[in-house]
């Protein structure tokens, strides 16, 4: 079935823009408000630091979960906690007249669980409901989707930092976590994959995801090295606020500019990927989508410049959107959609103990030295990572793409 004509692909694709667009616009805004204050790119980092380790803890437990229950009532479970925690703050601002400093934690904490939540189970919830021969053509699209949001969300939030009080953007954001839950709730949904009770143990179970990708250690290394621009994005998340404010002396217009540009970038993704796939393949694109974004990683490294950096991010999202769409059609063709969750959360994991191990460096190295040093770090890294899917790719054409792994 053509995907524009199918409703659960249209319910879905709203869901996810109205919950987009309405978490994302939060989402600057809240660590520009939190940096604007007194020391706060030192609170900022330890907020980033904290919120990353809690993450790096549960997400091993929402990989089994999205693999044990229904993953439409975890989607649901995600649009209801956050609507409820976001409404508390918004209520709380509005009685008291301002946000405290714990008050823009909290409500950055919730952007980051609801987020940590919502694209694992949304990736094995579409592998599920949707066949294999749609998988290009769906995985484009919701770059496309997400990245319109992240466009619309930027050019808001550049209009409205300062501007508008943060109770408002926070009851929209209230509004598109309720539209995003009814949307969710009228797709139709029965479970295809059930687990059946057997005698393995709980821990094992927790860490099926790893035990079965270390039967394929190339395709693991090659999907390790392709999240690793998403990583470093979620690093330049703490360290652009900074670099711009401090580093290149911009305003908050600059700040969400370049999150608009860098949207630009990614939607182009969304919509190239796939016919790139289809004359170099999904490897080959790999390959080629995270050379890209480690050239502008070394660019604006290199040349600190706040329009340079607005322009390079069409680079950088191209890049980091593109290596996603292609790793994600090879996971959802290769790896059995029993087992999806926890085979992502084993990436999820690793990443998040990069992040943690860099944000809490780049805690105390930033005050010091500057976010230029933060950003050589993120480029060797970005370098590194584009040796490993080149080693990689070779040693898996030879081992994994032959036969699928078994699942224990």
């Amino acid at each position: 079935m053509d995907l524009r004509k199918d409703k659960r692909f249209i319910k879905m694709m709203l869901a996810n823009i109205f919950s987009s667009i309405g978490s994302g616009v939060t989402l600057i805004t809240v660590p520009w408000l939190l940096i604007s204050k007194q020391n706060g790119e030192v609170v900022f980092g330890y907020v980033s630091f904290m919120v990353t380790l809690f993450m790096f803890i549960i997400t091993p437990y929402i990989g089994l979960l999205v693999d044990r229950v229904s993953r439409k009532n975890l989607l649901l479970i995600g649009e209801v906690g956050g609507a409820v925690i976001v409404l508390c703050m918004a209520l709380l601002g509005l009685i008291n007249g301002e946000f405290v400093t714990w008050q823009l934690i909290l409500i950055f904490a919730t952007g980051a669980l609801y987020y940590n939540l919502f694209y694992p189970t949304i990736f094995a919830f579409n592998q599920e409901i949707f066949s294999k021969e749609q998988y290009e053509t769906l995985n484009g699209a919701m770059e496309v989707q997400g990245q319109l949001s992240a466009v619309i969300a930027g050019g808001v939030a550049s209009l409205i930092i300062g501007k508008i009080d943060l109770v408002w953007i926070l009851i929209v954001d209230v509004l598109s976590y309720i539209a995003a839950f009814l949307l969710l709730y009228m797709i139709p949904y029965e479970r295809s994959n059930v687990e059946e009770k057997e005698s393995i143990s709980f821990n094992k179970k927790l860490l099926s995801g790893f035990t079965y990708m270390k039967k394929t250690p190339p395709l693991a290394l090659f999907l390790f090295a392709s999240f690793l621009p998403f990583i470093v994005v979620m690093v330049t998340n703490y360290v652009f606020p900074i670099h711009i404010n401090q580093t290149l002396q911009a305003s908050a217009t600059i700040y969400g500019t370049k999150e608009m540009i860098y949207a630009v970038g990614a939607i182009c993704a969304g919509l190239l990927i796939p016919k790139m796939i289809h004359k170099l393949g999904k490897e080959e694109t790999v390959v080629t989508t995270v050379a890209l974004f480690a050239i502008a990683m070394l660019i604006i490294t290199t040349i600190p410049n706040a329009m340079l950096l607005v322009g390079i991010s069409l680079i950088i999202g191209f890049g980091n959107a593109g290596s996603r769409v292609s790793r994600n059609i090879l996971i959802m063709e290769l790896i059995p959609n029993e087992i999806v969750g926890r085979v992502m959360s084993v990436f999820r994991v690793i990443g998040m103990g990069l992040r943690l191990i860099l944000i809490g460096a780049f805690t105390f190295i930033i005050p010091q030295f500057g976010t230029i040093v933060a950003l050589v770090i993120l480029s060797i890294i970005c370098v590194l990572s584009v040796f490993i899917v080149i080693v990689s790719k070779v040693a898996m054409k030879k081992t994994f793409l032959k036969g699928t792994a078994t699942v224990n």
